[in-house]
């Protein structure tokens, strides 16, 4: 089965695009939160799903990239499969970021938490489009 055409290039493209903006939002905010609860301690109390999260981030934004250099017809000729594994590699980060943000509570975690959510919900409903749009199946 190879990826190419509508099945692959405009839900991949929602998912790398939408998760890029929403989770760098959400990065941000998580970020300011901290700093201003715990910005006059010596050290910050930085949560370990912040981290996570921001690998989401990084990694929806080579998916982007990897879409972005690809055959100047992605949408027609798309054979890059670094796309896929980029976008497989941040949906098991949302994962890890969802379970971790449960395990604890302090500053930004609320944001993270909410942050995460909005990202499993992007990236469940851009792989639905990618499934609806496989030879078969009714968006191909």
């Amino acid at each position: 089965m190879e990826l190419k055409g509508f099945d692959f290039g405009i839900p991949a493209l929602f998912i790398a695009i939408s998760s890029t903006l929403v989770g760098g939002a959400f990065l941000i905010a998580a970020l300011l939160d901290v700093v201003r609860q715990g910005g006059s301690r010596v050290g910050w109390n930085m949560p370990t799903a912040f981290y996570v999260l921001t690998s989401v981030v990084l990694m929806d934004m080579l998916a982007l990239a990897c879409l972005w250099a690809g055959p100047t017809d992605l949408l027609y000729s798309q054979s890059n499969y670094g796309s896929p594994i980029f976008l497989g590699a941040s949906f098991l980060f949302i994962i890890t970021t969802v379970i971790l943000v449960r395990k604890r509570s302090g500053p930004g975690t609320g944001i993270i938490r909410a942050g995460s959510k909005a990202l499993l919900i992007i990236a469940v409903l851009g792989f639905i489009g990618i499934i609806l749009a496989l030879p078969g199946m009714p968006l191909h």
